[in-house]
């Protein structure tokens, strides 16, 4: 099987050019209107583990477990599974017990849809977000293409090797995070020689290791500006809490904003600062600046630590994202996220402290790791894209799938 460019004409239809063999149909017509019978369960009732997997709207494929077998749905497999709230689809081919409202269950007509493919043609659809109302009237009122059987399931297995792929990238991200998490567990409570422990206030360390003030290690904790951010192109980018997402900064996407030279004198972030968040969703998370740190201050739900000479600034942010690092923020938000934390709080922070030479050792093995990461989080944006453009090339006929064989047969 290869893919090749369309020898056959197109035509023009309510979902665009598509080849003259194809169809474009109603939704409502691609799909069986059977009374199925649903069990459901609330959000609170779902389990880590249990006999019967749970699907709902959210983005996690499984959201959790029951063991109530009497809510299991038993009608034809496989099913489309509609958030209606979140517009999110998933592809199901196991009994499943649903979870909470707002979920759609939906029959593919199998004698005139491969039902993979008609999950891959519902990804396609550009359904604009009401928010939290409900989206599938938006869906009943689809076009979908129809392609001849055989098409739809060559379609369906070039999408689901790429779709295969990057599940395969994501469970590789997932353990090396997992090892990282155990790692660090390790090196924060044995180091790097696995020597003899002590039991101190923030658990085992290294009988060799000190354990410290934040205070007695870093300078003053420093606010932010208070400032307006512009999209007006200004000398200063503008760093915002919600400018750090998933430990990344795009610099590109960052305001910008008007200050003073005091102010950016006081303010401009430099390599090797730690800026923290002391508000909102995501209180104590962490972000250290690099050699790419473009001219730019930082906004007042942050605050930055600098270190002094004897504590590595590397290694500070990676016990900053360790178990140890957040048991202290969460006993001193004491759960409220309106509390945050200030700069008393972060001085008295205390943190394992090695010699400078093992600081170094352990943020490399730890920043060896967190490469890997990366690697693999940009093979899975890279496999991303490549589904993207794929799947509308495919669903459109921009690509056409044929067997060697017909080509010839057609010549």
């Amino acid at each position: 099987m290869e893919a090749i460019k369309p020898t056959i004409g197109y035509k023009q239809t309510e979902i665009g050019s598509i080849p003259e063999d194809w169809e474009a149909v109603r939704f409502e017509d691609a799909i069986l209107k059977e009374r199925m019978k649903v069990g459901k369960i609330k959000q609170q009732e779902y389990e880590k583990v249990g006999k019967c997997p749970v699907i709902d709207q959210s983005q996690n494929f499984i959201a959790g477990y029951t063991d109530e077998e009497d809510k299991l749905y038993q009608g034809i497999l496989p099913v489309i599974v509609f958030g209606d709230h979140t517009r999110v689809f998933k592809f199901v081919d196991f009994p499943f017990v649903v979870g909470a409202d707002g979920v759609k269950v939906i029959l593919p007509d199998k004698s005139r849809f491969d039902s993979k493919f008609f999950y891959y043609t519902m990804l396609n659809l550009k359904i604009d977000s009401r928010g939290y109302n409900r989206h599938y009237p938006l869906l009943k009122e689809k076009k979908i293409p129809l392609p001849p059987l055989p098409e739809q399931q060559k379609i369906a297995r070039v999408l689901s090797v790429i779709q295969e792929a990057i599940e395969h990238q994501d469970k590789i991200i997932e353990t090396t995070r997992k090892l990282k998490k155990s790692l660090m567990h390790k090196l924060f409570t044995e180091g790097l020689d696995g020597e003899e422990q002590k039991e101190t206030e923030i658990g085992r360390v290294p009988k060799s290791w000190d354990v410290v003030r934040l205070g007695d290690v870093c300078k003053k904790p420093q606010y932010g500006l208070t400032a307006s951010a512009t999209q007006i192109d200004t000398s200063s980018k503008f760093l915002r809490i919600s400018d750090i997402q998933n430990q990344k900064v795009y610099w590109n996407d960052v305001p910008c904003c008007e200050c003073s030279e005091e102010e950016l004198k006081k303010y401009k972030l430099e390599k090797s600062d730690i800026v923290i968040a002391r508000i909102g969703a995501t209180t104590g998370k962490s972000y250290l600046l690099d050699e790419n740190t473009p001219l730019s201050v930082f906004g007042s739900y942050l605050i930055r630590i600098k270190t002094k000479e004897e504590l590595n600034p590397d290694y500070l942010y990676q016990f900053f994202n360790s178990a140890g690092y957040w048991e202290q923020i969460n006993k001193n938000k004491g759960g409220r996220l309106k509390e945050g934390v200030n700069s008393s709080v972060l001085v008295n922070l205390k943190i394992p402290f090695p010699p400078l030479s093992e600081q170094q050792q352990i943020t490399h093995i730890l920043s060896t790791v967190d490469k890997k990461i990366e690697i693999e989080e940009r093979r899975k944006t890279t496999l991303k894209e490549v589904f993207k453009t794929m799947l509308h090339k495919l669903m459109s006929g921009e690509i056409r799938l044929k067997d060697r064989e017909m080509e010839k047969r057609e010549e």
